[in-house]
């Protein structure tokens, strides 16, 4: 297992490949801030990467437990552990999620949502 810190944008998608699981816990600070989505989550399934995160946020919006990947709850290093041997020790499984998590990330394409937003743009412009 190797931690490589802090890389630089151009580089990600290429350690996302090769990874054979991300892993990204979140938690919810003292002032309330949060993970709003989870772009690393995106980037890494787009890259057929399985993930693992926790229930904060809106990571669940994008995880889709036990199909796109796994959620834990945050700050519960026990849960975690258990998910990442979970993944480690059935490939099948992990294979499983980073394909569905592959799928689930075109989603996230900007030519699908820049779709969703001229389609959605039409429907309030034709209202008034």
């Amino acid at each position: 297992m190797t931690f490589w810190g802090k890389l630089p944008n151009a580089q990600l998608p290429d350690y996302y490949a090769a990874a054979d699981i991300f892993i990204a816990p979140s938690i919810t600070d003292s002032s309330g801030d949060t993970e709003g989505q989870g772009v690393t989550l995106v980037e890494a399934m787009a890259r057929g990467t399985a993930v693992i995160s926790t229930t904060t946020g809106g990571i669940s919006e994008v995880i889709k437990h036990g199909h796109t990947g796994l959620l834990v709850s945050p700050q519960a290093p026990l849960e975690l552990k258990n998910a990442i041997i979970q993944l480690l020790d059935d490939s099948k499984l992990r294979e499983s999620m980073a394909e569905q998590g592959k799928q689930s990330a075109q989603n996230y394409a900007w030519s699908k949502v820049s779709q969703q937003f001229q389609a959605l743009y039409n429907q309030v412009s034709l209202r008034h």
